[in-house]
């Protein structure tokens, strides 16, 4: 089954996801959570002849677990739906950092990268004020032709403009994130042919890799 093993126990966990189903098929999520670890062990090791900051990284280091915390939540179900990881460029020791993310789910999937944090708002101005000093160099990644035919920049946003920044900007829009992502969409059939999906993948990656740069040299100590 391969590959395909990961959408049809994710696909199953969605009309029974309970604990009970769980404790009955552990040994088809052991199934479904190797294929993934491999898949992304693969695309580490891929990453990393790129970007020699992840080549380091341990699959335990950069997969999240399928547990929700239901405690504060109105959705009461026990599991996640998707497997998903990020895989930190530079220090993921740090409570923001850019990564490149692997999300799998039935209904769709995608590969992003990015800022995703955002319980941090001094964090997020230090990013801010690196984008106003360094605007040009933003501007030239942002711009690439590939680029900004290939994704676009979303992210969570404020509800008032900083006082720092000024209205008339060129980046005044995208100072007002509170989160900086880009993505691009699989098509969850291609996990039948994992080395062909691999590819894309790391294609994907490769455009991604100086706008995540970007921003782990923003919060980089001396930028701080």
């Amino acid at each position: 089954m391969g590959s395909r093993i990961i959408i049809y126990f994710l696909s199953e966990l969605e009309y029974n996801n309970s604990v009970f189903w769980m404790n009955e098929n552990n040994g088809f999520y052991r199934d479904a959570k190797n294929e993934f670890q491999t898949l992304t062990k693969r695309i580490v090791r891929q990453i990393s002849s790129f970007d020699e900051s992840v080549a380091n990284l341990q699959k335990n280091d950069v997969i999240f677990g399928l547990d929700r915390d239901t405690r504060f939540r109105r959705e009461k179900r026990p599991y996640s739906t998707c497997f998903s990881a990020d895989i930190p460029s530079k220090n993921n020791k740090m409570p923001v950092f850019a990564a490149y993310r692997i999300y799998i789910r039935p209904a769709s999937s995608a590969i992003m990268g990015g800022i995703f944090e955002t319980r941090y708002p001094e964090m997020a101005d230090t990013i801010r004020k690196y984008m106003i000093e360094h605007c040009d160099e933003f501007l030239e990644i942002i711009d690439d032709y590939i680029f900004k035919h290939t994704f676009t920049i979303f992210g969570e946003k404020l509800r008032q403009i900083p006082w720092y920044i000024d209205t008339n900007h060129p980046l005044t829009e995208l100072l007002m994130n509170k989160s900086w992502i880009v993505s691009y969409p699989i098509d969850n059939s291609q996990l039948e042919f994992p080395d062909i999906l691999i590819d894309c993948i790391i294609e994907k990656f490769k455009i991604m890799q100086p706008f995540i740069n970007f921003f782990n040299k923003a919060l980089e100590p001396a930028a701080i």
